[in-house]
């Protein structure tokens, strides 16, 4: 029996690697394409690039691991079941239950690492992300504004300064503002400077002494000037690539101390807290799928003549798609209050882990 687990692990090794990398691959592709127009355009240097896509990594691989194992545990009985290797070792007296124990340990190594990453690696990876074009965007304005020069590389403000101070303030700065383009506005100031905050990820020119006029007038009788003393505006690069600079932090990239901190916080203020305690749940619903799709896997794998190949793919995209569909439309219902979280969470595990089992359990008998 050592000899055929091992050998049924060795099979599913090189299926798992090719479905992990494959559908990484996939799901990075979108992120990849607008990354590289930061190198394109924005003159941002390709290892920023490769250090933003490896920050990218343990948000993706949450998802993909489980897929990976599906994909491992279909072709390997597939392939086993096309030539008849099956046969021949129930034939020899081994149950399918013999035969699922290296499954089990390949999909239980797999949720341990699925949760190590969804845990710890997955906030991580997402702050860093969010921490790098923060930084990006801080040295992209403090390079990018220039004397008499008109600069637009921030969205929605066009921005002019007569003199740059030796500590980089700047002396008169006018800024014509179309972030609303039903009041676009004209902005003059004595002063400026450039503040970073790095709590909120974001790039502030503080104006003193400014006056705002409206960009388009109508009736001379009603031209209004505002006066600021102080005036703050946020910068970001432009949305060329598909607004990446701007990240604000969901429940998803939370630390799990957070996450239930802020569960008790809003659920004690009478506020919706629903998101956070299904986040939570997803936690462990998630990387437990990787067991699940194993246990579903095995009996489909060897039923399918054709899973040896191309089929053991079409075969674990169906019921992957199933899976994320059922828990993408568990959430929203469970965000707005109208099924409990547990529900949201964990219906698809319970439901494809029901079938799976009955499943095994027939071919087993048989």
């Amino acid at each position: 029996m050592k000899i055929i687990r091992r050998y049924i692990l060795l099979e599913m090794i090189n299926p798992f690697l090719i479905g992990l990398a494959i559908f990484t691959f996939v799901l990075l592709m979108d992120k990849t394409l607008s990354l590289t127009e930061l190198v394109v355009n924005k003159g941002v240097s390709v290892a920023v690039v490769g250090k933003l896509i490896s920050y990218l990594l343990p948000s993706f691989l949450v998802l993909t691991i489980p897929m990976a194992v599906l994909v491992a545990t279909l072709m390997a009985f597939g392939r086993l079941s096309t030539d008849s290797e099956i046969i021949a070792l129930r034939a020899s007296g081994i149950s399918l239950y013999s035969l699922f124990v290296p499954v089990m340990i390949f999909s239980l190594i797999a949720t341990v690492i699925t949760f190590i990453i969804y845990v710890k690696l997955l906030p991580w990876g997402n702050y860093s992300f969010r921490l790098t074009l923060f930084n990006l965007a801080r040295t992209k304005a403090a390079i990018g504004i220039k004397e008499r020069v008109f600069n637009s590389m921030f969205e929605g403000l066009d921005i002019y300064v007569d003199e740059i101070e030796r500590d980089n303030s700047f002396k008169g700065v006018m800024i014509a503002d179309s972030r609303d383009p039903h009041d676009p506005q004209i902005v003059f100031a004595k002063r400026g400077e450039l503040l970073s905050d790095p709590e909120s990820f974001k790039v502030i020119l503080r104006l003193y002494d400014a006056n705002a006029h409206p960009r388009y007038i109508t009736n001379m009788t009603r031209y209004k000037i505002i006066n600021f003393p102080v005036s703050d505006f946020v910068l970001t690069l432009q949305k060329d690539s598909s607004g990446i600079i701007e990240i604000p932090q969901s429940d998803r990239d939370m630390p799990m101390s957070r996450l239930y901190e802020m569960y008790v916080t809003e659920k004690q203020a009478g506020r919706r807290y629903y998101s956070y305690l299904i986040e939570l749940h997803k936690r462990f619903s998630i990387p437990i799928a990787c067991f699940i799709f194993s246990l579903i896997g095995t009996p489909l794998g060897i039923t399918s003549k054709r899973a040896g190949k191309s089929g053991g793919f079409a075969v674990s995209i169906g019921l992957i798609l199933v899976y994320y569909i059922l828990i993408t439309g568990g959430e929203n219902l469970g965000d707005q209050g109208k099924i409990p979280a547990f529900l949201a969470a964990w219906t698809p595990n319970v439901l494809l882990g029901g079938i799976g089992t009955l499943l095994l359990v027939r071919m087993a008998k048989q």
